[in-house]
């Protein structure tokens, strides 16, 4: 495994961190222990280019897409998105192009009190202003479960702190994201944010240990049904009220309600979700009725494409899909 590289800084190490994405766990248990090996200490480099929004301002990527770093030796190490061996090709199809619309009232609870302006999906995935929502469901919800989306998205471990040699009791460092060189070996990437000054000597003593957390299922996808929902309610023109309309309402307000620290309520909507991404920057409509087909045209899922970044299945019940697709005047792609 290569491990952390700052904005300046490279360093090789050997460990255990899961390659397979670290984001399909169902438990609630999400804190994970590893050893972290730096035989012969960090390898210290120059990093030549940086593709991301934390650097070239792309919207829809992580802060760090891919990086390239040159050793003192003259040779370079480039990093890209982690390899993803359960990954699918597929395009999306599209069936139309929802306008932003302002329902009066909150499309998520109702309340017509302190309406606010709601990005579809959230901003760091790409999205832009496309509907109202109140402040409660906007700020209170989205800063209790979109965060954790964003960890999934930029494949980031989080809540991170190391500890060995000499130095200590375990130090915080920023984030880190996961990313996989052209040897295939996964590397970890500082993310922008406060380091300790003791990290360089944890990593120069050749051993130590890394303890992390990762993006839960049970909130980032709740996330993903947020803004599939209202990604929905665009494509209709309108907020259903049938019954699985209403218990997504339901299961949205209650993640907004919880106790903090509360993992949201766990329903077989959310899980079987299909959440996938492009590694593109943002390009194309905010909000996408699609379907998603693969490399030989047969169609995979029902959906929504968010900023072309995103793309989750169609939330509500199939008879409003039909609905949304008729009000597009969209052919069946599958027939």
């Amino acid at each position: 495994m290569l491990a952390p590289v700052t904005s300046a800084t490279a360093a090789a190490s050997v460990g255990a961190v899961p390659q397979d994405r670290l984001m399909d766990r169902a438990d609630d248990d999400v804190a994970m222990t590893e050893m972290v090996e730096t035989p012969g200490g960090p390898w210290k480099g120059i990093v030549r280019s940086v593709d991301g929004r934390g650097s070239d301002g792309s919207r829809g990527l992580p802060p760090v897409s891919s990086m390239t770093v040159s050793g003192p030796d003259g040779a370079d190490l480039t990093f890209g998105p982690l390899i993803n061996e359960k990954a699918v090709p597929a395009a999306v199809h599209v069936l139309g192009v929802p306008d932003p619309m302002n329902f009066g009232f909150c499309p998520i609870c109702g309340s017509t009190e302190n309406l606010t302006r709601e990005h579809v999906p959230q901003r760091d995935l790409g999205g832009t202003v496309m509907t109202y929502t109140c402040k409660p469901c906007n700020n209170g919800l989205g800063s209790r479960i979109e965060e954790e989306l964003r960890h999934w998205f930029d494949d980031a471990i989080f809540d991170v702190r190391f500890s060995g040699g000499d130095v200590p009791g375990k130090r915080r460092s920023p984030r880190i994201l996961l990313r996989t060189d052209t040897e295939g070996r996964v590397g970890m990437i500082l993310d922008v944010g406060r380091t300790d000054p003791n990290l360089d000597a944890m990593l120069t003593s050749g051993t130590g240990e890394i303890r992390y957390r990762i993006p839960n299922p049970r909130v980032w996808r709740m996330a993903a049904l947020k803004h599939a929902y209202l990604g929905a309610c665009l494509a209709l023109g309108e907020v259903p009220n049938t019954e699985l309309a209403a218990a997504v309402r339901g299961v949205l307000v209650a993640s907004r309600d919880g106790d903090r620290g509360e993992l949201p309520p766990e329903i077989g909507l959310t899980s079987g979700l299909r959440v996938a991404q492009s590694h593109q920057p943002a390009h194309g409509p905010t909000i996408v009725l699609a379907t998603l087909v693969d490399a030989e045209g047969g169609v995979l899922d029902w959906g929504l494409s968010f900023a072309g970044t995103l793309f989750v299945s169609w939330p509500l019940d199939v008879e409003l899909l039909q609905q949304a697709i008729d009000r597009f005047g969209a052919p069946d792609p599958a027939a």
